[in-house]
């Protein structure tokens, strides 16, 4: 079996160069147009390695536990990471039809128990700031809300390479109790 080195491992027939792609198959040689290129050799310099340079994505980081509709509500991110782009759209689905709520965002994480859910953000320094407008859930359960996060206010602001935790709170006042309940969260960590 050949070394690494010896292998064609991004299938293009040159087994002389360095190692192109990362441990997840992405490409290895990144330029990162924000850090001075201070490396030697030919372009792209790689500015980070594979691992330190962050990349966009957002994923889960908190249950939450089901409400009145009989299961748990949950949250994703449509459309684009990049920061330039400022089209990303918060998606909040399985919560109860037609009732209100309101979009969450914290740079930091918690699981503390929170009405008849879980606030997957951390309430303390800097806490949580409100995205507005409060929104209605459609007849299906649905709640949509986009999202400039270059534009939110510091400490919350999106900043590449950082990340944001976004939840959505919501009434549930068949749910009894407290009368609300929130969905899981999404870290998305962010790219120029």
């Amino acid at each position: 079996m050949p070394s690494v080195e010896d292998a064609d491992v991004d299938g293009d027939g040159d087994v002389g160069e360095s190692t192109p792609l990362d441990l997840l198959g992405e490409v290895r040689a990144q330029d990162a147009p924000a850090a001075p290129t201070t490396g030697s050799g030919q372009d792209p310099v790689v500015d980070m390695g594979a691992f330190e340079r962050p990349t966009c994505r957002a994923e889960p980081t908190c249950e939450a536990v089901p409400n009145s509709s009989g299961v748990a509500a949950q949250i994703l991110v449509a459309g684009s990471l990049h920061l330039a782009l400022s089209n990303m759209t918060l998606v909040a689905f399985s919560c109860p039809a037609n009732t209100f709520g309101i979009f969450l965002c914290g740079p930091s994480a918690a699981d503390v128990p929170f009405g008849n859910g879980v606030l997957c953000i951390d309430p303390f320094s800097p806490g949580v700031l409100r995205l507005p407008p409060i929104v209605l859930t459609s007849v299906f359960g649905d709640a949509l809300l986009a999202v400039d996060a270059a534009a939110l206010p510091p400490p919350f602001t999106g900043v590449a390479g950082g990340g944001l935790h976004f939840q959505f709170l919501f009434r549930d006042a068949a749910g009894g109790g407290p009368g609300f309940n929130t969905s899981g969260a999404v870290r998305v960590t962010f790219c120029e």
